[in-house]
């Protein structure tokens, strides 16, 4: 059987009916799926916004019970016309709430006194109950009675006045339930006895009054100091019509429910754009929580369905459960469109059938680009509401972070890039600031999000990119989709843009008093990025906030460049003292890199001089641990042609990375052995061949700031005129010098030989009388008889230095023991008092050999020594002769004779006696180090027994005495009074309303006035029978032994005066002008049958009692 293929223009018909009907089937289902998300993410929104407002509303119903209870705390005594008008000030704002109450605790007892004071505003004013009919009737016997005592407004809520129960559920639950907590605390749903309506239902929202300002730790305790109960009344319909009534009306109902209330008492009120009635009380709940009403309300359309949406809400103690659902046709999709869509296209299909194969092309394209529309204005639509969201929150996050204006600018770029890039996506968020000169811009922070590293420093240059930085600084915003192909970005693109492979780029100015200061910039990697007017916006707020940023640290720059101006003045009278003091050229140099190098530690300092072919020689440099000294280092500098001529210009160098500057390409071998990545150098006159240079090296990129530039230039300046007066200076000396030399050469020659045998035998002489004195000499005076004797061979000998070094075999060291300098000479060991010689293989193995080294001049050294003789050299050592010295059959140590700048020869007889005086300080050392083991171990100990009783004994912030210290002394006082019979007085001294003054000025400022008021407490109580000492925050205890009552009491009134006179300032939340004591004094003989605990339980009485009484006064409790 054969099937007929339809050819010719049927076949192109069929295929476009074919697929016009398939197109228009995914179109409706693409339609159909877009409307149901929209109308479901519409519904969630409409829920936030009514779930948001009725928690607002809840949490501003609670501060107004809370303002009320603050006005209780303020005063002692609040009167009924202060309660109304603070009252009416209340319900100006708070509209929904009913009524306001204060609940004053009556014992029965005190009933008639509380109906007398009200019965003057209010005679037929009574405590009232309800009896079983729900008729009020005069309260019977009660313990406590928790009238309505104030209530406002009084109209229409006349019949709550009095109202004290005798027993009702919900009122006492939510009574005890504040009462426990400490805090505001909402009843279940109740019906008020004003309320006429049987239906109309409130919350009580109870707060307690106690009578300390701070609720007492234990239950007990609360219902003791307990002053009674703030009520505030709050209609349900009221809260909710008021909430959601200021928002546009969604077309949704809410169900407000107690999850915490009674079975059958939970549901509370439905809203529909205008008040429902609650559901009675004597349906049941549902099993899920959703009350029956609630249900009885919707629709047979909604039973079960997932559309009903539910929140939870934790406020005032108690879970709230909120129900939405839509009204009918609300948020459901629109079947019509759908029907209209596919209607549409069905028919468009069969038009397109019967036309040309061309037209037929032609409408399949048209369709596909429809679909693509669809897709992208649906998808655009949900990138922008998302987008929005997250440029809110993080905008939110930025200005309601403080430390962000008040950490280190860095620290608020790193949180602030970070930020952006994690709420536009891109891969890079950087802040770049423009140099005061607008001619660079250098990145200050810049934030890779898929790696989370910050990195800075990348400077760029105008010269380089002309277009970009014409475009920034037209205060001009650079948004580019394609960073290629825009002028303005595709200067960057070999150096940068390739390398990183970055497609789209937008950039907003940071501006500072309509000045563009910089660039906050985005980049975005891999693919190209079209950029929304919603995200340039956004990069403009946060471009706004890291200008606000930036001028939280104007002050403190201005206060640094004044400070950096200071320290350099310093530096040039330095200079200046050093010229008047005759220093050399080469020491005046060294004494000024000395002081440039204390000023910059972690850069590298030098002195060098360039002669006019071009040859660079250091002379000298001060260097930090990280990088190497560079003295006497040669280069020429002819390969950096540009450079040399700078230099030779006397022109200043900046660099901030060698790597990237094309005039130093030729130098890296020579800057990378230095361990050079920036360099400044400031170039000066030296001399008429020379040119000479002051350099600073860092060993990373550098930024080189103001300070640093106008350092260099201006010590550069003055270096020069100093370098001049030196060199006339030196000639003239030198000129002198030659004079004195020819004269003492004369001289030398007749008395040479005669020295040569003098020598000899007061050698002689001088080693038997040391032998003598050391056989004689008692253990304590060795030490200073080995110095002494250092001192007299060194001069005998004329030799600059003497040392006595101690051999380390396990390091191969000499350890320095003793040693005798001739003045103005340092000394050959380092500051650690050791040199390792561990290197010099061939030196460790001749004194090993106990063979003694000794050299006259060092050039007598062979090739193999040369690494001994460079170590000396840097030693400042001319002449050397080193003595082993042996203990036993071992190296002990090494006696070392050195010159620094004259030449000294060692014959046979010199060895042979020094070895004799070795062997004897060895001896001697040995006794020495013997004793001075035993007197340090017991100055350790006893130094590590005074640090660790004034650690434990001592308050670290005001410097007395502290707790433990009182608990110490107070114990012993306490037992001595008892021995003899003596009185003992115990003061306790208080800070008044010293919270406050926390609250006000914050904690640092009362820690300064802590320190102040034990500062004039400590010079109240000096004598030694009276001691001051912190008992804990703002409390003071004072001790006072062998005292009478009269001295005790005029103790502390004297006190109480000093700190008065002070005249420390309180805050405005405090009633008092100025910080003030309150004291409490107990004064006791105490014997065998009182304890400890006594006395201050008594003082701290009287404390209590001088609080109560108003503060800044004295109380005793004599016992």
């Amino acid at each position: 059987m054969r099937f007929y293929i339809p050819q010719g223009p049927y076949l192109p018909a069929s295929s476009v009916l074919l697929l016009g009907i398939s197109f228009t089937f995914i179109l409706v289902w693409t339609d159909y799926l877009a409307d149901r998300d929209a109308k479901d993410q519409m519904m969630q929104r409409h829920v936030m916004i009514y779930s948001n407002a009725t928690e607002r509303a809840f949490e501003r119903s609670q501060a107004v019970v809370e303002n009320l209870v603050a006005l209780f705390y303020s005063s002692s005594t609040v009167s009924r016309g202060e309660f109304d008008t603070f009252s009416r000030n209340l319900f100006k704002y708070h509209s929904s709430m009913q009524a306001l109450e204060w609940i004053p605790k009556v014992p029965f007892k005190l009933r008639e006194h509380y109906e007398i004071l009200a019965q003057q505003y209010y005679p037929e004013f009574q405590f009232t109950d309800k009896d079983e009919q729900g008729n009020l009737i005069r309260a019977g016997h009660q313990d406590y009675y928790y009238p309505v005592f104030y209530l406002a407004p009084y109209a229409g809520n006349e019949r709550a006045l009095g109202y004290s129960p005798s027993k009702l559920d919900v009122r006492d639950i939510a009574m005890e339930k504040a009462l426990s907590t400490g805090q505001t605390y909402s009843s279940s749903r109740v019906q008020l006895v004003q309320d006429e309506q049987p239906d109309q239902y409130s919350l009580l929202l109870f707060s307690p009054v106690f009578k300390t300002q701070y609720p007492p730790a234990t239950l007990s305790q609360r219902a003791a100091e307990l002053r009674g109960y703030i009520l505030g009344i709050v209609r349900i319909s009221d809260l909710i019509d008021n909430a959601l009534g200021n928002h546009e009306s969604y077309p949704m109902s809410m169900a407000l429910s107690d999850m915490d209330a009674a079975e059958g008492n939970s549901f509370l009120y439905l809203y529909q754009g205008k008040q429902i009635s609650v559901a009675g009380s004597q349906e049941a709940d549902s099993q899920d929580g959703r009350p029956p009403r609630f249900y009885s309300q919707l629709p047979a359309r909604l039973q079960g369905s997932d559309q009903i949406i539910t929140r939870t809400l934790n406020q005032l103690g108690h879970r709230w459960t909120l129900a939405f659902y839509p009204k009918e046709g609300a948020y459901e999709v629109n079947l019509k469109h759908s029907f209209l869509i596919f209607s549409l296209g069905t028919l468009l299909s069969l038009v397109i059938a019967y036309g040309t194969w061309l037209w037929s092309r032609r409408q399949m394209q048209l369709q596909s680009q429809l679909t693509m529309t669809v897709e992208e204005q649906g998808l655009a639509l949900k990138v922008k509401d998302k987008a929005l969201l997250r440029h809110n929150r993080a905008l939110m996050g930025l200005t309601s972070n403080p430390k962000l204006l008040q950490q280190k600018l860095d620290d608020s770029l790193s949180d602030i890039t970070r930020i952006a890039a994690e709420t536009l996506g891109v891969e890079r968020a950087s802040v770049w600031l423009l140099s005061d000169n607008k001619q660079s811009i250098r990145c200050f922070d810049l934030y890779e999000l898929a790696a989370e590293r910050h990195s800075s420093g990348v400077e760029m240059h105008r010269e380089d990119y002309p277009q970009y930085f014409e475009a920034i600084l037209k205060n001009s915003s650079i948004v580019v989709n394609d960073a290629f192909q825009d002028p303005r970005t595709r200067e960057f693109g070999d150096s940068y843009l390739k390398i990183i492979d970055i497609k789209s780029m937008l950039d907003v100015p940071i501006r500072r008093n309509g000045d563009v200061v910089g660039v906050l910039c985005m980049e975005h990697v891999h693919t190209k990025r079209c950029w929304l007017v919603d995200e340039e916006h956004f990069c403009h707020s946060v471009a706004n906030f890291v200008s606000l940023a930036m001028e939280s640290i104007e002050r403190r720059q201005t206060e640094q460049q004044l400070q950096e101006s200071s320290e350099r003045l310093a530096i040039i009278n330095g200079i200046a003292t050093n010229v008047s003091a005759g220093m050399s050229v080469k020491q005046v140099i060294g004494a000024t890199l000395d002081r440039l190098h204390l000023r910059f530690p972690q850069l590298r300092v030098s002195y060098s001089t360039i002669s006019e072919g071009g040859l660079l020689s250091v002379e000298d440099s001060r260097s930090p641990s990280h990088m190497p000294d560079i003295s006497g280092v040669k280069a020429d500098l002819q390969r950096a042609n540009h450079y040399l001529k700078s230099l030779l210009k006397r022109q200043m160098v900046l660099v901030t990375d060698v790597r990237q500057d094309p005039r130093l390409s030729s130098l890296k071998e020579v800057l990378a052995a230095g361990n050079t990545r920036a360099l400044l150098d400031m170039p000066l006159l030296h001399s008429q061949e020379l040119v000479g240079m002051l350099c600073l090296d860092s060993s990373t990129t550098h930024f080189w700031n103001e300070n640093e530039i106008l350092t260099l230039q201006e010590i550069a300046e003055y270096l020069e005129f100093a370098v001049r007066e030196a060199m006339g200076q030196e000639a003239r000396e030198k000129a002198e010098h030659a004079l004195e030399q020819h004269k003492a050469n004369l001289e030398q020659l007749v008395h040479k030989r005669t020295q040569q045998l003098e020598y000899q035998a007061e050698f002689e002489r001088l080693i038997a009388n040391l032998s003598t004195q050391f056989i004689r000499l008692p253990a304590d005076q060795l030490e200073a008889a080995i110095i002494d004797a250092l001192q007299v061979i060194g001069e005998f000998s004329q030799v600059d230095r003497c040392s006595l070094a101690r051999w380390n075999n396990d390091d191969q060291s000499l350890v320095k023991d003793f040693e005798w300098l001739s003045e103005g000479i340092d000394s050959i060991f380092p500051e650690d008092k050791r040199i390792n010689i561990s290197q010099m293989t061939w030196l460790v193995k001749r004194l090993l050999r106990k063979k003694p080294l000794y050299f006259s001049d060092f050039t007598q050294m062979t090739v193999d020594t040369k690494d001994a003789q460079r170590f000396f050299e840097g030693r400042e050592i001319r002449s050397l002769c080193m003595i082993p010295l042996l203990y036993g059959m071992s190296l002990f140590g090494v006696l070392v004779f050195s010159t620094q700048s004259k030449k000294r020869t060692w014959s046979n007889n010199d060895l042979i006696l020094l070895n004799l005086i070795g062997e004897m300080l060895v001896n001697a050392f040995e006794r020495k180090k013997y004793e001075e083991a035993l007197k340090n171990s017991e100055r350790l100990l006893l130094l590590s027994n005074k640090k660790l009783e004034d650690l434990v004994t001592v308050d670290s912030l005001t410097g007395i005495a502290n707790r433990r210290f009182f608990d110490l002394r107070y114990r012993s006082e306490f037992h001595r009074a008892q021995r003899y019979g003596s009185s003992l007085g115990i003061i306790f001294l208080d800070i008044d309303y010293f919270k406050q003054y926390n609250d006000d000025f914050g904690h640092l400022a009362g820690d300064k006035c802590l320190t102040r008021i034990a500062k004039i407490l400590s010079q109240q109580f000096q004598r030694a029978t009276e001691v001051i000492t912190r008992y804990g925050g703002e409390e003071f205890v004072a001790i006072l032994s062998n005292v009478n009552f009269d001295e005790a009491v005029s103790s502390a009134e004297r006190a109480r005066l000093a700190v008065e006179e002070l005249g420390i300032k309180q805050g405005p939340s405090c009633p008092l002008d100025t910080v003030t004591l309150s004291c409490g004094v107990s004064l006791m003989t105490p014997d065998v049958s009182n304890s400890k605990e006594e006395l201050i339980k008594n003082a701290d009485s009287a404390l209590y009692q001088a609080k109560k009484s108003g503060r800044n006064c004295v109380k005793t409790a004599v016992e």
